[in-house]
């Protein structure tokens, strides 16, 4: 078995020790484990939905090469994805769903990006992300000197100020995620300070980084970010307990559910019913309610992890729209993404982190472009 499942991972070039737990590993590497178990099936259809979510621009580029292959041996394969870029370059011929309908089939040769958007929202979309920020002279919220931990990060320093989006900007293995843990209590750092409005922090657990006022909406919503078997009140709500209890700790619902509704409104989470089972809800308007969440505690600093990944178009504008609307009210937001068009379209400045080290930061003006950021992420350091 683990001969055939090191025969399986050297297909696309990919080295994991088939001992592991799998719980071990990062969502990435799940994803990698979940695409190589599909592949070893030998199938004559194959059915991949958002298979490149968590994984890196080579990771990707392996997995295309590899289905480009099954295609030309035969194979058929229905690709899911909210990536037209991805869908544009790997199909023959493109279906559009909206709402449970068929809107229309094309060949790719008759497709553009504008008409897929416009059949996949039912409206024209004139602008992906909104503008930047309004006023660039807000005080420093948060600063982070020379975090460190043992074989995930090290030398990580960034200011964060009230009203700016900060992108951070990271490969599968770049350690973004493990920083994020790190900040707010999750995982124990080994050096580093880190400053909360002029005072030293530093948080044991999440619980007391959201008392704070910093909150992380995670990557994986599914086994971290929310109770699935739950309610969308209930899951707004569940971080906001203290402040809808009265004082021998009972819970008030009318507040939790005028807190509900709140957020269920303002992020147009669909269906508007906040008795509905979170499970039952789409990916997009989970990603809502995961929000909603966080937005419920009103945090001074809001650490989003690939807030849009799996979502459509439609929620993707209305997520960056929600993010960028925070920040102009004076909120701190650390946007942290794989996805380059998301990090230029969003931040104000961009950091850059690769295998552990940041790269740099830089402001994210006209003149920065993908080709810029890839090049600084791979570059050696003097």
């Amino acid at each position: 078995m683990r001969d055939d499942a090191n025969s399986e991972f050297a297909k696309i070039g990919i080295s994991i020790d088939p001992k592991d737990k799998i719980e071990e590993h990062s969502v990435g590497i799940q994803q990698i484990v979940e695409i190589v178990k599909t592949l070893s099936l030998d199938a004559e259809l194959l059915i991949m939905d958002e298979p490149t979510s968590a994984l890196s621009i080579q990771e990707t580029k392996i997995l295309f090469e590899l289905l480009f292959k099954l295609r030309d041996e035969g194979k058929s394969i229905i690709f899911i994805s909210h990536k037209l870029s991805e869908v544009l370059y790997l199909s023959d011929r493109i279906s559009v769903l909206r709402d449970g309908n068929l809107i229309g089939t094309m060949a790719k040769t008759e497709a553009n990006v504008g008409q897929i958007i416009n059949m996949m929202v039912g409206r024209n979309i004139d602008q992906m992300y909104p503008p930047k920020a309004d006023d660039r002279t807000g005080k420093i919220i948060l600063e982070v000197f020379d975090l460190a931990k043992n074989k995930k990060f090290t030398g990580i320093s960034f200011s964060l100020k009230q009203g700016e989006i900060l992108g951070l900007f990271g490969l599968i293995g770049s350690g973004r995620t493990e920083l994020a843990y790190s900040i707010v209590g999750a995982e124990k750092i080994d050096s580093g300070k880190m400053v909360l409005e002029q005072q030293e922090v530093k948080f044991k657990s999440p619980r007391q980084a959201i008392k704070a006022g910093v909150c992380y909406l995670t990557e994986d919503r599914r086994s971290l970010g929310l109770f699935h078997n739950m309610s969308v009140e209930e899951n707004i709500s569940s971080s906001s307990i203290d402040k809808i209890s009265d004082k021998f700790g009972f819970l008030n619902t009318s507040a939790s559910n005028k807190l509900g509704l709140k957020f269920l409104r303002m992020l147009d989470v669909i269906p508007k019913d906040p008795d509905k089972r979170v499970e039952y809800l789409s990916g997009g308007n989970q990603q809502k309610v995961l929000l909603g969440k966080w937005l419920a505690t009103e945090p001074k600093v809001l650490i989003v992890d690939e807030p849009t990944r799996g979502v459509d178009v439609g929620a993707k504008v209305k997520i960056h729209k929600i993010l960028r609307d925070l920040a102009n009210q004076g909120m701190a937001v650390l946007l942290i993404s794989s996805d380059l068009p998301e990090i230029l379209g969003v931040s104000d400045r961009i950091m850059i982190m690769h295998e552990g080290i940041q790269k740099a930061i830089i402001e994210n003006d006209d003149q920065v472009t993908e080709n810029m950021i890839m090049t600084r992420a791979f570059e050696e350091r003097s």
